[in-house]
């Protein structure tokens, strides 16, 4: 999400403002001074922005990239805000504390083995605290699918429903809540699932059931007929 919004105050972002709704929902449930860690935070707008909105709390931002720090830093300094603070790490097991609430927006579609960073981002929960995760759902990189090689190309998972459920599931008080953004020409639905629970122990991930996923796919998407008709659309 990191990409799609700037830095300043959420209340004049109203597509920002739709997106997060059930994030914010989340922090008014919080006790005061809880410790919250936005994992993937980019250049830090949402760690500050939230950080403006609700002030009595403690956030760290964390990424993996020294630049992305860097900036976020010196936007925090700009903007005078002053419980935010930002680290650089690989992965989550690197932290070296736990939280009362975790986050991370749009960063597991990135990650290949996103089970075991999925274990490890909830390990850094402290027992009783919650996590939330945002993940974009539908062909969002379509338009430049035949354009960009496979290596290259920033989604590497699509996280249906079932997905979500076969992963958390069994999670305690489990929240799914689906935003739609906008539909491709061919009908197929882009928008974000939003998930979080309550965590009540630690290292029960589940696993994606692969072979669910491949029956249910429509065979059109690799018809030859409908890709020269996609792409004819991406060249116009």
């Amino acid at each position: 999400m990191g990409n799609y919004m700037g830095i300043g105050d959420f209340d004049n972002q109203p597509d920002v403002m739709k997106r997060l709704g059930p994030l914010f929902k989340i922090f008014e449930t919080l006790k005061t001074q809880s410790e919250i860690l936005d994992y993937g935070c980019q250049i830090g707008q949402i760690t500050l922005n939230l950080a403006h909105k609700f002030p009595i709390h403690n956030y760290l931002g964390v990424d993996i990239a020294d630049m992305h720090i860097e900036h976020a830093r010196q936007f925090a300094e700009n903007m005078g805000i002053w419980n935010v603070k930002y680290e650089r790490h690989n992965r989550p097991s690197e932290i070296g504390k736990e939280f009362d609430l975790v986050f991370a927006t749009e960063v597991m579609e990135h990650i290949a083995d996103f089970r075991s960073f999925l274990i490890e981002l909830e390990q850094k929960v402290n027992i009783g605290g919650l996590i939330f995760l945002s993940t974009p759902y539908g062909p969002f990189e379509a338009k430049t699918f035949y354009k960009i090689d496979v290596g290259k190309r920033q989604h590497i998972h699509n996280f249906e429903y079932d997905d979500i459920m076969d992963l958390v599931g069994h999670k305690t008080d489990l929240g799914v809540f689906y935003i739609h953004n906008h539909a491709t020409p061919f009908g197929e639905n882009n928008g974000n699932y939003y998930w979080w629970w309550k965590v009540t122990e630690h290292n029960n991930i589940g696993v994606i059931d692969y072979q669910r996923k491949e029956l249910i796919q429509n065979p059109n998407f690799v018809h030859e007929e409908r890709k020269e008709t996609f792409l004819k659309h991406i060249a116009s």
